[in-house]
């Protein structure tokens, strides 16, 4: 029985995700027409065709030197991130000074170790 659950829970899962990809689909393929359409390209025809295609290249090419740009700067916060963590080095400790000063008349002498 708890198969069958889990079973039917991934399915259902899997369906909820197919969904979202098939919306999200149809939302871009809205997004192209109505941007060609917006060019004056007849729909149905070669050059409405040719105009969405080269239109979801230049929107995936922006996308992918976007992505690009953004892992570049990840990747320099991270090195700027690393090397602000750097401990650093404790400074060398210095043995304790002592300084004696001894008196005689007006005169005061001080020495220092």
């Amino acid at each position: 029985m708890k198969k069958l659950i889990f079973v039917l829970v991934v399915l259902t899962s899997l369906n909820g995700c197919a969904e979202m990809q098939e919306r999200i689909a149809k939302r871009n393929q809205a997004r192209l027409e109505a941007q060609c359409s917006s060019y004056g390209y007849t729909p149905g025809t070669d050059p409405f065709a040719n105009c969405m295609m080269q239109v979801d290249q230049n929107t995936h090419q922006r996308n992918v030197e976007t992505l690009r740009n953004l892992q570049q700067q990840n990747a320099a916060l991270f090195q700027n991130n690393q090397q602000n963590q750097q401990v650093a080095p404790m400074p060398y400790l210095r043995a304790p000074v002592t300084t004696n000063c001894t008196g005689y008349g007006n005169t005061l002498t001080c020495t220092t170790r």
